[in-house]
């Protein structure tokens, strides 16, 4: 062992991770190069610390170990995994807590919405990782993450062709099982709508086995069935609505439908609908239907209230002893007579501009050769050729969209009111632009309007 051997000992820890080295007595001689060389007989080659062997080339304790070199672990690779983008939160619907402490349980994320095309499952790659190296360059292997599983596919869900991401393949609720998500089109409410659920919001169709209770909303883009009473709620829906049970109307309910709506009977609400209402009884409640009211069944009547009815309405009895107030609309819906004004108002305005235009420019042809007009003139005309030209284009776009919205709404052959038994005192029927008040029952008839005025027809 040679001077420098005695005088400079090199260690490491027994990974080869870190290197010491340590100055006896005999040392304070040496200066920097001999540090260096006896590093280098030491075989430590990677991670030294330049700055601190100059450090210690000048300054140094005498038997005190010193780190002066440190090798790079290795990174090991990290595993892939499922990221989950739905299904994550409780299962067990909570209330918001407002601002001022109380709960709220009419807004509780019971279920979750999700749209088609919606990412439910994505993977993430497996991190490879990297190697490491002692601090006599010895490299020290990685273990590499191993990759993703693959994506278990639920109902109505479509896997990507990479196999990296699951989406929705229908706009509908959400649902996990296991670590399969699946999407359904049908929400059901196996009890009432209440403090349980708070309101639905549905993409889908919505199925509830109990009833909706008062304060609390069903929103659907499909059917809405109710197998129990809607009590003063509001339900709407893009399509068709179904309450089994009818709604009571201890407080006002207010149902809205792109579609039809169909119940066992109707008080006391609020019924908005583009297509036709089936039901058994309507007492004091507001109807608005784009198609036919039709009452059926044991009672089969209307009483009370008001009802604006876009096609037909036929019952068994209107009206009742007591003579109380019912109007009735037949012939169209007040949304679609206020529309129609407006377009046709629109239309004939710009007819009269029309006609303007084209008086102006037959005045300019009959004034002689429109080549030799001054410039001013010139640039007026042309103006009033392109005005007359955007004109032309309206007026077209406005008969057409009046003869596709509105040609059946006013066809009054389709506008009638049925009774197979009594339309009693107290009754106000109009049919397009014909009124009757029912001064004297009416029993078993057809009421039209013929020619502007309302014909009883006996059946």
């Amino acid at each position: 062992m040679n001077k420098n051997e005695r005088s400079i000992v090199i260690s490491t820890d027994k990974d080869g991770y870190e290197a010491y080295i340590t100055f006896h007595e005999s040392s304070e001689s040496l200066g920097a190069e001999d540090i260096y060389a006896r590093i280098e007989q030491a075989g430590i080659i990677y991670g030294v610390s330049k700055q601190m062997i100059d450090d210690l080339s000048s300054s140094r304790k005498q038997d005190f170990k010193y780190t002066f070199a440190r090798g790079k672990l290795p990174t090991h690779g990290k595993d892939g995994e499922l990221r989950y983008l739905v299904c994550q939160r409780q299962k067990k619907p909570q209330p918001k807590i407002m601002d001022n402490g109380n709960a709220d349980y009419y807004d509780i994320d019971f279920f979750e919405n999700v749209c088609e095309g919606q990412a439910l499952i994505e993977t993430v790659s497996a991190d490879e990782g990297k190697d490491g190296c002692d601090v006599f360059g010895r490299i020290i292997y990685h273990k590499p993450g191993k990759p993703a599983p693959k994506i278990p596919v639920g109902k109505n869900t479509r896997l990507n062709e990479p196999g990296t991401c699951l989406t929705a393949a229908i706009s509908g609720r959400a649902e996990m099982n296991g670590k399969i998500v699946s999407v359904f089109s049908v929400l059901e409410i196996k009890g009432d709508v209440g403090p349980e659920t708070g309101n639905i919001n549905f993409a889908g169709e919505v199925h509830v086995h109990g009833k909706v209770m008062t304060g609390f909303s069903v929103n659907a883009d499909g059917i809405v069935e109710i197998d129990g009473v809607v009590e003063g709620a509001s339900i709407t829906s893009k399509s068709d609505v179904i309450i089994k049970s009818g709604i009571p109307g201890l407080v006002k309910a207010t149902i809205s439908a792109g579609g039809n709506i169909c119940a066992k009977f109707v008080e006391g609400a609020s019924l908005n609908c583009k297509g036709d209402i089936i039901t058994d009884s309507v007492m004091h409640s507001e109807i608005k239907c784009g198609g036919s009211l039709t009452l059926q069944g044991k009672n089969a009547m209307l009483v009370g209230g008001r009802a604006n009815i876009g096609q037909s309405l036929t019952a068994k009895t209107i009206g009742s002893l007591m003579a109380i107030v019912t109007e009735i609309a037949v012939g169209s819906m007040p949304e679609i007579s206020q529309t129609h004004k407006r377009l046709k108002t629109e239309l004939e305005t710009d007819k009269e501009s029309l006609e303007k235009i084209n008086s102006v420019i037959r005045n300019f042809s009959n004034s002689g050769n429109v080549i030799t007009l001054p410039k001013e003139k010139k640039e007026l005309l042309n103006k009033l050729l392109k005005s007359r030209e955007a004109l032309n284009k309206k007026i077209g776009e406005l008969n057409k969209t009046i003869a596709a919205e509105f040609g059946s709404s006013f066809d009054k052959s389709q506008s009638m009111v049925s009774v197979t038994d009594c339309i009693r005192t107290g009754v106000k029927i109009s049919i397009g632009n014909a009124v009757i008040h029912v001064k004297d029952e009416i029993y078993n008839s057809i009421l039209k309007n013929i020619d502007g005025m309302i014909i009883i027809i006996p059946r």
